[in-house]
């Protein structure tokens, strides 16, 4: 194998470490998945509620708000002669239509496995489907059903959708520079009970501060490898907002409570730079993040933080992060390289010793940099 091939597959896994590391929550996921009063299917939302990370965890033992759309999907298989078959729906309804309202039948790009419902009123009902199965030779009719609930949901609550950069503790919070957006994720509450349910909160905000694209919430499609459709995960209960560049502090709420304080910046704004070394302990499979003021060799994966004058997280837009620089000033290395990521950068550099320059939202920053050559790294071959 080649000097290149081994740097290249070196540099890959180490991005791939990184990624698993800084960006690890952990993995505590229930099924989410419901069986069928019949044992014939089970039954499951599709869709990815904050803190998901695929479709629902919540199974339907957990109740519907009122006035929000629910989508259920339906496993695409079941047993049919002791033979796996696949399955499309041909109805779905439910016993009181005044608590479960049944809104469609199907996603609208993909087969039939999914029943999408609006809930009217609080209450407990059926919903019984249909769905043709086909083993060799003609289709057999298979039926289920199953009992959801429905209740007045009491209260929201805000909070930011995580993204790298923005896990580190600011008990100032976060300011959005001109075009900058940040996203939030709501979870909607009866008393200490997390509710399912899309399609029901209305956001609030100063529209002379922020803008918004307001999402289509709900399952719409299938995954195009599989024939049968099953449905693509669709994020529901988040919002985006877009910062106009116009000075002010705003507060994002929703009809149903919670809220979140937000600064808007313009291009003027003073702001500070820190730059901060995501320190890997390989062994451990732990990162230390470390404010540095010169580059070791255990500082060349880092990202740059940048705050305002009262301490807030400043987010960038997407032209900031394209236009930032990190480059070598002045000084001579057998090997210098910098890899952007999407929210840190790595500097591959082997034998040699310089300064570093780094651009970012207007301000420049300068940092020694010293790197022996190690005895088994693959980038000074």
């Amino acid at each position: 194998m080649s000097s290149d091939s081994c740097h290249k597959q070196h540099t890959a896994a180490v991005w791939v470490l990184v990624a698993l590391l800084i960006s690890s929550v952990g993995c505590n996921r229930k099924s989410g998945v419901t069986k069928g009063e019949q044992d014939n299917f089970s039954f499951y939302e599709p869709n990815k509620y904050p803190a998901d990370d695929n479709h629902s965890k919540e199974g339907f033992e957990t109740p519907i708000a009122v006035g929000s759309e629910v989508d259920v999907a339906v496993s695409w298989t079941t047993t049919v002669d002791d033979m796996t078959v696949a399955c499309l729906l041909n109805s779905g309804e439910t016993e009181d239509p005044e608590i479960l309202e049944v809104l469609s039948l199907g996603l609208a790009e993909g087969p039939n496995t999914m029943v999408r419902l609006k809930a009217l009123k609080e209450g407990s009902t059926r919903l019984h489907i249909s769905a043709s199965c086909s083993p060799a030779g003609s289709p057999n009719k298979v039926t289920d059903s199953i009992v959801l609930t429905v209740v007045e949901p009491t209260h929201a609550t805000i909070t930011i959708s995580e993204r790298p950069t923005l896990l580190v503790p600011q008990s100032k919070g976060f300011s959005l520079r001109p075009g900058a957006s940040i996203n939030y994720q709501a979870i909607v509450y009866k008393d200490d009970q997390r509710l399912i349910g899309f399609n029901l909160l209305q956001w609030a905000y100063d529209e002379s501060l922020l803008s918004t694209n307001a999402p289509e919430e709900g399952t719409t499609r299938s995954r195009p490898d599989i024939p049968v459709g099953i449905p693509v995960a669709s994020a529901v209960n988040t919002h985006e907002f877009t910062a106009l560049g116009v000075p002010g502090e705003v507060v994002v709420t929703t009809q149903l409570g919670g809220s979140q304080d937000l600064v808007t910046l313009s291009l003027d704004d003073p702001l500070q730079m820190e730059v901060v070394s995501s320190r890997i302990d390989f062994a451990n499979a732990q990162v230390t993040e470390v404010a540095i003021t010169e580059f070791t060799p255990d500082d060349l994966i880092f990202r740059l933080d940048v705050t305002d004058t009262q301490n807030r997280t400043v987010v960038p837009s997407e032209s900031d992060r394209e236009e930032s620089k990190v480059e070598l000033l002045e000084g001579e290395f057998k090997h210098f390289e910098v890899i952007k990521g999407e929210e840190h950068y790595m500097i591959e550099a082997c034998a040699g010793t310089g300064v570093v320059q780094i651009t970012y939202m207007g301000m420049e920053v300068t940092l020694p940099i010293e790197v022996s050559p190690g005895m088994d790294d693959p980038i000074c071959d």
